[in-house]
């Protein structure tokens, strides 16, 4: 008898192969043909036979151990019939067909850019959305190309020392609002 191994995923395994017990059939005349009921202490009979479950058992578990695991289906189409996937592989297959070439050539980092709002199974969609990302994406080479410290070095330089601050002849110093030069304590009362 064959029970059903839904594993809950919608498929069903092989069911496992059992060991038919060979000494526990019954002949015709309705007595059993089992060694162990020779036994006449019902707890030695009761412990032999638990002994010889175990026995099988472990056998079984060796059994399965040694087996291969079961082939699995090869990457491409995965059953007799299309699934949604294979129309996304499809539609993304059409969509590096129709995408200039500098997009094709660095497709595997713009599928890495998180940016939705495409229809997975329509090629055209999927031909926008990839290049937006590679909008996305030359932005993001710009930026990481660029030297950060570009805009403290284009900045004029500051004197920063002593020395004689002579201005060119004919230009005054310019004065700052609201600034008087400091007077003498000896003009204050006066």
């Amino acid at each position: 008898m064959f029970l059903n191994n839904d594993n809950g995923a919608g498929q069903a395994t092989e069911p496992e192969d059992t060991i038919p017990a060979a000494d526990d059939t019954e002949d015709e005349a309705g007595t059993s043909t089992d060694p162990l009921d020779a036994i006449e202490d019902e707890d030695a009979r009761a412990l032999a036979k638990a002994e010889r479950a175990k026995a099988r058992r472990e056998a079984r578990r060796n059994k399965s151990d040694d087996e291969p695991a079961p082939a699995k289906a090869p990457e491409g189409i995965s059953t007799a019939y299309a699934t949604k996937d294979d129309l996304k592989k499809l539609a993304t297959n059409d969509a590096k067909k129709m995408v200039a070439p500098e997009l094709a050539a660095v497709w595997d980092e713009l599928v890495a850019i998180p940016l939705g709002g495409f229809d997975p199974m329509d090629s055209q969609s999927i031909v926008k959305n990839m290049e937006q990302r590679y909008v996305l994406y030359t932005q993001q080479q710009k930026a990481a190309n660029e030297d950060p410290a570009k805009d403290f070095t284009t900045s004029p330089a500051i004197p920063q020392g002593g020395g004689n601050k002579t201005l060119p002849k004919g230009t005054t110093a310019p004065s700052l609002p609201g600034y008087r030069e400091a007077t003498p304590p000896t003009e204050w009362y006066k």
